[in-house]
Protein backbone atom coordinates (compact mmCIF):
# COMPACT_ATOMS: atom_id res chain seq x y z
CA UNK A 1 0.00 0.00 0.00
CA UNK A 2 2.79 2.49 0.78
CA UNK A 3 4.99 1.80 -2.04
CA UNK A 4 1.89 2.17 -4.22
CA UNK A 5 1.43 5.51 -2.86
CA UNK A 6 4.47 6.55 -3.41
CA UNK A 7 4.30 5.65 -7.21
CA UNK A 8 1.30 7.08 -7.42
CA UNK A 9 2.62 10.62 -6.06
CA UNK A 10 5.88 10.57 -8.30
CA UNK A 11 4.68 9.58 -11.49
CA UNK A 12 1.70 12.42 -10.85
CA UNK A 13 4.44 15.16 -9.93
CA UNK A 14 6.34 14.01 -13.26
CA UNK A 15 3.94 14.17 -15.72
CA UNK A 16 2.93 17.45 -14.20
CA UNK A 17 6.17 18.44 -14.49
CA UNK A 18 7.07 17.29 -18.17
CA UNK A 19 3.30 18.87 -19.27
CA UNK A 20 4.54 21.67 -17.86
CA UNK A 21 7.56 22.28 -19.39
CA UNK A 22 6.26 21.43 -22.71
CA UNK A 23 3.52 23.99 -22.53
CA UNK A 24 4.69 26.93 -20.40
CA UNK A 25 6.76 30.05 -21.70
CA UNK A 26 8.44 31.68 -19.96
CA UNK A 27 8.42 28.32 -17.59
CA UNK A 28 9.13 29.08 -13.83
CA UNK A 29 10.46 26.88 -10.58
CA UNK A 30 10.22 28.30 -7.10
CA UNK A 31 12.46 26.27 -4.52
CA UNK A 32 11.85 27.25 -1.27
CA UNK A 33 12.13 26.33 2.61
CA UNK A 34 10.72 27.36 5.97
CA UNK A 35 8.87 26.27 9.20
CA UNK A 36 5.61 25.06 9.54
CA UNK A 37 3.65 25.01 13.45
CA UNK A 38 1.53 22.26 13.49
CA UNK A 39 -1.67 22.93 16.15
CA UNK A 40 -2.54 19.58 18.08
CA UNK A 41 -5.87 19.04 20.37
CA UNK A 42 -5.06 15.67 20.89
CA UNK A 43 -2.55 17.36 23.73
CA UNK A 44 -5.12 18.59 25.75
CA UNK A 45 -6.22 14.42 26.45
CA UNK A 46 -3.15 12.56 26.02
CA UNK A 47 -0.26 14.95 27.09
CA UNK A 48 3.06 14.88 25.75
CA UNK A 49 4.24 17.55 24.01
CA UNK A 50 3.47 21.28 22.29
CA UNK A 51 2.69 22.14 19.12
CA UNK A 52 5.80 20.99 16.74
CA UNK A 53 7.76 23.87 14.74
CA UNK A 54 8.74 21.67 11.77
CA UNK A 55 11.34 22.55 9.23
CA UNK A 56 10.17 22.45 5.09
CA UNK A 57 11.52 22.57 1.36
CA UNK A 58 9.33 22.27 -1.52
CA UNK A 59 8.98 23.75 -4.80
CA UNK A 60 6.17 25.24 -6.85
CA UNK A 61 5.62 25.96 -10.40
CA UNK A 62 3.74 29.51 -10.83
CA UNK A 63 1.68 29.57 -14.23
CA UNK A 64 0.53 33.02 -15.34
CA UNK A 65 -3.33 33.35 -16.76
CA UNK A 66 -2.20 37.37 -17.49
CA UNK A 67 0.24 39.84 -15.79
CA UNK A 68 -1.67 39.15 -12.46
CA UNK A 69 -4.09 36.16 -12.70
CA UNK A 70 -1.82 32.72 -11.57
CA UNK A 71 -2.22 29.33 -10.82
CA UNK A 72 0.64 27.97 -8.39
CA UNK A 73 1.06 23.77 -7.84
CA UNK A 74 3.32 23.16 -5.23
CA UNK A 75 4.98 20.19 -3.19
CA UNK A 76 6.38 20.40 0.57
CA UNK A 77 7.87 17.41 2.53
CA UNK A 78 7.84 17.42 5.99
CA UNK A 79 8.17 14.68 8.65
CA UNK A 80 7.51 14.17 12.39
CA UNK A 81 7.00 11.51 14.62
CA UNK A 82 3.21 10.25 15.37
CA UNK A 83 1.62 7.80 18.17
CA UNK A 84 -1.52 5.85 16.88
CA UNK A 85 -4.22 6.01 20.40
CA UNK A 86 -6.00 3.01 19.96
CA UNK A 87 -8.10 3.75 22.59
CA UNK A 88 -9.32 7.03 20.84
CA UNK A 89 -8.94 5.76 17.45
CA UNK A 90 -6.54 8.90 16.20
CA UNK A 91 -3.30 9.50 15.42
CA UNK A 92 -0.88 12.75 17.07
CA UNK A 93 2.22 13.86 16.51
CA UNK A 94 5.03 13.43 19.14
CA UNK A 95 8.34 13.76 20.32
CA UNK A 96 10.45 11.01 18.85
CA UNK A 97 10.92 9.26 22.18
CA UNK A 98 6.98 8.85 22.17
CA UNK A 99 6.62 7.84 18.32
CA UNK A 100 5.32 4.90 17.30
CA UNK A 101 6.23 5.40 13.65
CA UNK A 102 8.26 8.58 11.44
CA UNK A 103 5.44 10.03 9.57
CA UNK A 104 6.33 11.49 6.09
CA UNK A 105 4.21 14.55 4.86
CA UNK A 106 3.68 15.18 1.31
CA UNK A 107 1.46 18.28 1.44
CA UNK A 108 0.10 19.59 -1.84
CA UNK A 109 -1.41 22.89 -2.58
CA UNK A 110 -3.22 24.08 -5.91
CA UNK A 111 -4.13 27.67 -4.97
CA UNK A 112 -5.26 30.28 -7.54
CA UNK A 113 -3.78 34.06 -6.96
CA UNK A 114 -3.76 37.31 -7.70
CA UNK A 115 -0.83 39.46 -8.32
CA UNK A 116 0.13 43.36 -7.65
CA UNK A 117 3.00 44.67 -9.22
CA UNK A 118 4.70 47.65 -8.01
CA UNK A 119 8.27 49.52 -9.05
CA UNK A 120 10.36 47.29 -7.03
CA UNK A 121 8.77 44.15 -5.93
CA UNK A 122 5.09 42.55 -6.09
CA UNK A 123 2.59 41.45 -3.89
CA UNK A 124 0.20 38.38 -4.41
CA UNK A 125 -2.85 37.03 -2.44
CA UNK A 126 -3.92 33.26 -2.95
CA UNK A 127 -5.91 30.75 -1.76
CA UNK A 128 -7.45 27.55 -2.71
CA UNK A 129 -7.46 23.89 -1.96
CA UNK A 130 -4.64 21.75 -0.42
CA UNK A 131 -3.88 18.11 0.49
CA UNK A 132 -1.62 16.41 3.52
CA UNK A 133 -0.82 12.57 2.26
CA UNK A 134 0.83 11.43 4.93
CA UNK A 135 2.30 8.02 4.77
CA UNK A 136 3.27 6.14 7.78
CA UNK A 137 7.37 4.80 7.30
CA UNK A 138 9.17 3.09 10.28
CA UNK A 139 9.63 3.27 14.08
CA UNK A 140 9.08 1.43 17.52
CA UNK A 141 5.59 -0.07 16.46
CA UNK A 142 5.24 -1.05 12.62
CA UNK A 143 2.02 -3.10 13.92
CA UNK A 144 0.26 0.28 13.94
CA UNK A 145 0.97 1.40 10.13
CA UNK A 146 -2.37 -0.01 9.07
CA UNK A 147 -4.47 2.06 11.40
CA UNK A 148 -2.31 4.96 11.09
CA UNK A 149 -2.85 4.72 7.25
CA UNK A 150 -6.65 4.45 7.93
CA UNK A 151 -6.63 7.01 9.97
CA UNK A 152 -5.28 9.71 7.85
CA UNK A 153 -7.11 8.78 4.47
CA UNK A 154 -10.55 8.20 6.15
CA UNK A 155 -13.22 11.08 6.12
CA UNK A 156 -10.96 12.72 3.62
CA UNK A 157 -8.76 13.81 6.62
CA UNK A 158 -5.96 14.98 4.16
CA UNK A 159 -8.48 17.67 2.65
CA UNK A 160 -7.63 21.04 3.31
CA UNK A 161 -8.50 25.19 2.52
CA UNK A 162 -5.21 27.25 2.51
CA UNK A 163 -4.83 30.91 2.14
CA UNK A 164 -1.78 33.10 1.96
CA UNK A 165 0.24 35.97 0.66
CA UNK A 166 3.86 36.68 -0.64
CA UNK A 167 6.75 39.19 -1.79
CA UNK A 168 7.91 38.21 -4.97
CA UNK A 169 11.66 40.50 -4.92
CA UNK A 170 13.50 40.28 -8.60
CA UNK A 171 17.37 40.32 -8.08
CA UNK A 172 18.56 39.56 -11.75
CA UNK A 173 15.57 39.44 -14.88
CA UNK A 174 15.79 35.45 -14.30
CA UNK A 175 16.00 34.95 -10.86
CA UNK A 176 14.03 36.66 -7.95
CA UNK A 177 13.71 36.57 -4.09
CA UNK A 178 10.64 35.34 -3.03
CA UNK A 179 8.87 35.51 1.03
CA UNK A 180 5.74 33.76 2.26
CA UNK A 181 3.04 32.98 4.50
CA UNK A 182 0.28 31.14 4.80
CA UNK A 183 -2.18 28.91 6.91
CA UNK A 184 -3.96 25.84 6.23
CA UNK A 185 -7.90 25.10 7.27
CA UNK A 186 -8.36 21.69 8.26
CA UNK A 187 -12.18 21.84 7.01
CA UNK A 188 -12.25 18.47 6.91
CA UNK A 189 -12.65 18.70 11.13
CA UNK A 190 -16.02 19.47 9.80
CA UNK A 191 -17.09 16.00 9.13
CA UNK A 192 -14.68 14.27 10.67
CA UNK A 193 -15.69 11.57 13.56
CA UNK A 194 -12.36 11.98 15.87
CA UNK A 195 -13.94 13.76 17.99
CA UNK A 196 -11.21 16.84 17.67
CA UNK A 197 -11.47 20.24 18.21
CA UNK A 198 -11.89 21.92 14.51
CA UNK A 199 -8.89 23.51 15.08
CA UNK A 200 -6.81 20.34 14.85
CA UNK A 201 -4.39 20.47 12.59
CA UNK A 202 -4.03 23.67 12.09
CA UNK A 203 -0.82 24.96 10.18
CA UNK A 204 0.98 27.97 10.22
CA UNK A 205 3.91 28.73 7.82
CA UNK A 206 6.89 30.96 6.69
CA UNK A 207 8.90 30.85 3.67
CA UNK A 208 11.70 32.07 2.01
CA UNK A 209 12.74 30.66 -1.73
CA UNK A 210 13.70 31.97 -4.76
CA UNK A 211 12.06 31.79 -8.32
CA UNK A 212 13.54 30.79 -11.53
CA UNK A 213 12.40 31.81 -15.28
CA UNK A 214 13.64 29.71 -17.48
Amino acid sequence: MIKRLFILISLILFSSALFALSVVSPFMMEVESGLTWVHSEAYGTNGNDPDPILYRIGVAFPLYFDDSLFIRPSLTIISKSWEYVEAKGWAMPVDPMWQDLLVMSFLIEVPIGYELKFESFSLAFFGGPAFNLRIPLWGEDDSVRDDMLKYFFSELRFFNMMAGVYFNIPITEKISLTLKGDTWIPIHNLWSSSGLPFSDGLMVTINAGFRFIF
